[in-house]
């Protein structure tokens, strides 16, 4: 199943722990930042935005309708993307 930040938040939170990659707070880049974004309550982003991981690499991008890919140019390892995919979120090459 693939992952989306509106039908199934739970999951991909949790996904996101898995990863290592779940900040929390409410700033920019966060998860809850994220949520705000799909749901239309952030404005001053256009069509996607970035969820960034620890450290700043394992960048996700989420788009408008929920849609949620790890970069593959922002992974910190190829493991990292295998286990992304293994996850349920898509990958964008």
């Amino acid at each position: 199943m693939k992952l989306n930040l509106i039908t199934n938040r739970e999951m991909v939170r949790d996904a996101l722990i898995k990863m290592g990659d779940y900040i929390p707070g409410e700033g920019e880049g966060t998860f809850a930042a994220a949520c705000r974004f799909v749901d239309g309550k952030d404005e001053g982003f256009e069509d996607e935005y970035k969820i960034y991981g620890s450290a700043g690499v394992n960048r996700y991008l989420v788009n408008k309708n929920g849609g949620i890919a790890l970069s593959a140019r922002n992974a910190s390892t190829p493991a990292k993307i295998e286990k992304a995919r293994s996850l349920g979120f898509e990958i964008d090459e």
